[in-house]
């Protein structure tokens, strides 16, 4: 058996109306209230079904008295649902009391029918709760029932399947053990006060017996099933005083399944030499969620802590089904919640509000438009564009043209120190897909100092480590392992087929990146473009060994017009070498921000694209010149005038000429 206590469920039927009424009809209070629960105990859980508001009861700000007439009132309500009856109470404290139990709790709302005085004698197997909610706040609502401390130890016999023979006393769950005439035979009884009185001066009390509902039952409550069975004991009098020190048996008797078959579990246990002290012991209050997939149809309950979070609540739907990513939870909020939540979370039409990870679940469902409305989950894999308007509202609101960006395309080359924080910010922001190249393999380095890289992506390539972040963040990805042919690079055949691959990607694409160490990749990335009429960003860091210091360079060249990256070098290359390693830390963040930002200004405008420079400089000095016209002679603007009016072989041809030259 469970250790544990069972949790307290607050089914749907309950909680809807329970938190309507808060909501309704208590703005404003100054006293107590509150009234009795009605529901089912289940062994495992005591399910809170319904609840009846007793408008007699006696109270001020902090004492209440419920009355009986509300109690007979609440009982027969309960009985019109078969197995269903009176399980505890509960009372509403005025805002600013808090949510623990008092002396009125202790006298007159809660022990008096926890023990063994309880008004019906065959309900004793129905342990009492009591719910205290604080103020109308839902969230921080506690549920308490009695503990019953002593000596009291069962000691578990055996199992067996209840023999043919036994009559199991089917109006009752409850009963006694009484030895028959005949030395040792045990006869099952429903339990009356009369047979107990006469049992005893008999000396043929065995025990009692409990037929129990299927499931895991927690041994608290079986000790307090036996601590019952004691106070009545004790309350017999002298004639009990023999009985002390005597051992007793209890019976479980657990049906197992549908087929009659019924399990007996017989425990041993002695009578304490007098009864323990009670005090309250805090339950875990639970929720029946109703969840639901708009994309599936498909819907179902699940129960939870009341004061489980939003957060936890998404684990618990990614594990249950086995989503790759977690999913999204909204539901439809009154217009007070909308309203406040609008500061924390993205709010549509209607008060469909996405649910802030910290908000605590009964905050939630305590303040749905109606009771009948679920909890919504969509996963990213089912709902792309849920996720992607959830996670760029933000963005939509400092005026970025969200609807433009999720239909460009972006071929980011070079993903290393500046590529990876372009990438990301694009990827931030949507943009409809990325194509990443590079050939590198992320290092140890690039974990701490690249923006896409954790620790388990050393060794593998970079472009296949930073699609899988940009895709888990809800981006369209596509990696390409490619070395961009340059100087660096003798293979005439493997660079031919190279350009082949940079081609498809580059004329798909309305802007290309260039974030590559070697001047030459640059500049053939450059030539692509040109060929294709694709603006062309190139972003840099350049170490200058005079000043012994870094500056970036960021500069956005048109489609087919204007200077190119390659004007004025004419057939001296530039040294191919890569300067990220000479850059401070913060500085690389500051080129990455303002190329992404040259970057997004030519995706919304496309048709007017304005070629520029930036220049940023070791103290954080931004110069910003606009390019002129074409460098006279220059052979990389005449390969991508040429180019586009030959085919992708003869320019091919061409590049790789100019380079190997």
């Amino acid at each position: 058996m469970n250790q544990s206590l069972p949790q307290v469920v607050l089914l749907a039927s309950f909680f809807g109306p329970f938190a309507a009424l808060l909501r309704d009809s208590f703005k404003h209070f100054q006293r107590e209230e509150g009234g009795y629960l009605l529901g089912r105990f289940r062994g495992g859980c005591l399910e809170i079904e319904a609840f009846y508001h007793d408008n007699e009861a006696e109270s001020s700000a902090g004492d209440i008295r419920l009355s009986m007439a509300s109690f007979d009132y609440a009982n027969a309500q309960a009985k019109l649902a078969v197995g269903r009856k009176v399980i505890g109470t509960w009372h509403l404290h005025p805002p600013g009391y808090g949510a623990h139990y008092s002396t009125t709790d202790e006298q007159s709302l809660f022990i008096d029918r926890m023990v063994l005085n309880a008004t019906d004698p065959h309900d004793y197997d129905t342990p009492w709760i009591h719910i205290i909610v604080p103020g109308v706040e839902l969230a921080g609502m506690r549920a308490y029932t009695l503990d019953l401390c002593s000596d009291v130890d069962l000691t578990l016999a055996g199992c067996v399947d209840c023999p043919d023979g036994v009559a199991i006393p089917s109006e009752r769950r409850f009963g006694l053990l009484v030895g028959a005439r005949r030395e040792g035979q045990t006869q099952f009884y429903p339990m009356t006060r009369r047979l107990f009185g006469a049992a005893l001066r008999a000396d043929r009390l065995t025990g009692f017996w409990r037929w129990c509902p299927p499931g895991p039952t927690s041994l608290r409550w079986e000790q307090l099933f036996v601590e019952n069975f004691i106070r009545k004991v004790h309350a017999a009098g002298p004639r009990a005083t023999g009985l002390v020190g005597r051992r007793f048996t209890y019976c479980r008797l657990v049906p197992q399944g549908t087929d009659g078959v019924v399990t007996e579990e017989r425990y041993w246990f002695s009578l304490p030499r007098e009864c323990g002290r009670e005090e309250f012991v805090s339950l875990p209050v639970g929720l029946e969620l109703v969840l639901q997939n708009p994309d599936t149809d498909a819907s179902r309950s699940l129960i939870v802590p009341a004061g489980m979070r939003v957060a936890a609540l998404i684990c618990e739907i990614q594990e249950q089904e086995k989503l790759a990513r977690p999913p999204v939870l909204w539901s439809l909020m009154n217009s007070t919640a909308a309203e406040r939540l609008k500061q924390r979370t993205h709010v549509e039409e209607f008060g469909k509000v996405y649910l802030p990870e910290d908000l605590s679940l009964a905050e939630v469902w305590a303040q749905r438009e109606t009771p009948d409305v679920p909890l919504y989950w969509q996963s990213p894999d089912l709902a792309p564009d849920v996720v992607r308007r959830l996670r760029t509202h933000r963005f939509a609101d400092m005026g970025y043209d969200l609807e433009q960006l999720r239909n460009r395309q972006v071929v980011v080359a070079g993903v290393g120190l500046i590529g990876c924080g372009i990438a990301r910010a694009l990827g931030t922001l949507a943009v409809g897909h990325l194509t990443l190249i590079d050939h590198g393999h992320v290092d140890w380095v690039d974990v701490y100092r690249q923006a896409l890289y954790e620790p388990e992506h050393v060794g593998r390539p970079k472009v296949e480590a930073a699609a899988s972040e940009l895709t888990r963040m809800g981006c369209a990805c596509e990696s390409v392992h490619l070395e961009i042919p340059s100087v660096l690079v003798p293979d005439v055949e493997a660079a031919t087929r190279s350009l082949q691959i940079l081609a498809e990607a580059v004329k798909r694409a309305d802007v290309v990146v260039g974030a590559l160490d070697s001047f030459s990749s640059r500049v053939v990335m450059q030539v692509i473009c040109r060929i294709y009429g694709v603006p062309y960003l190139a972003a840099a860091l350049d170490y200058v060994p005079q000043l012994d210091m870094t500056q970036g360079t960021i500069t956005l060249y048109a489609g087919s017009e204007g200077q190119c990256y390659g004007c004025g070098c004419g057939l001296k290359m530039q040294a191919d070498r890569g300067a990220c390693t000479m850059a401070p830390l913060e500085f690389p963040g500051i080129v990455n921000s303002l190329a992404a930002k040259v970057v997004i200004e030519a995706l919304t405008n496309p048709r007017s694209v304005t070629p520029l420079t930036y220049r940023v400089y070791h103290d954080y000095r931004i110069e910003r010149h606009h390019l002129g016209p074409a460098a006279e002679g220059c052979e990389a603007c005449n390969l991508g005038r040429q180019g586009a009016a030959l085919s992708m072989a003869k320019w091919s041809e061409l590049l790789l000429r100019w380079l190997i030259a």
